[in-house]
């Protein structure tokens, strides 16, 4: 049996000790050896290089492959949000990117996002565990991005960063080959 985790992936606070860490305790019955693994071959080293500014602790070494360095923007008003969503999700789609994901903290930023774009026909919102993604552009919050990846990830934050915030660390690293990263105040009227 082979039990694989990144605890860097934790979106909930530890109230107590993860059961992982403690394998040979949990399956007393069989023999255990724990194998630390801190080697990316999924996402390319830029967006590795950029997610690891969110973790204090255990960065991952990236390993594949060389990609576009990740775009950061401060965005001033909604107007500013929508038009940077629109050249991004082009740009992406135009180098031939096929899974594209908007991802944005939670379920209410998620919701106004959608509604800021959603006259782009071609753009979903994934917002219920039920649904099934099945590529093209999607809104979605970070809740529901774990354990996914897209070719291209624009990644909306609108909350103040923190050195270490595993939450940006698991938005960023839903995406494969190229990651947008824009901050904004989605309190703006829309």
């Amino acid at each position: 049996m082979t039990i694989v985790g990144d605890s860097n992936q934790r979106i909930m606070p530890i109230c107590e000790e993860l059961a992982m860490l403690h394998l040979d305790k949990v399956l007393s019955n069989m023999k255990v050896e724990n194998f630390n693994l801190f080697k990316s071959y999924r996402s390319t080293k830029e967006i590795m290089t950029y997610a690891n500014k969110y973790l204090a602790e255990q960065k991952v070494v990236p390993l594949v492959r060389n990609g576009e360095e990740v775009v950061e923007k401060e965005l001033a008003s909604m107007d500013e949000l929508k038009s940077s969503l629109k050249y991004a999700i082009y740009s992406l789609r135009e180098k031939g990117l096929e899974s594209i994901a908007v991802i944005c903290r939670d379920g209410e930023a998620a919701d106004k996002v959608s509604k800021l774009i959603k006259e782009e026909d071609y753009i979903k919102s994934l917002n219920r565990e039920d649904m099934l993604y099945s590529g093209g552009v999607v809104v979605v919050s970070s809740y529901f991005a774990k354990g996914l990846e897209f070719d291209g990830v624009i990644v909306v934050n609108d909350k103040e960063l923190n050195k270490e915030d595993k939450l940006m660390y698991v938005m960023a690293t839903r995406a494969l080959h190229e990651l947008y990263v824009y901050k904004c105040n989605l309190k703006f009227k829309m």
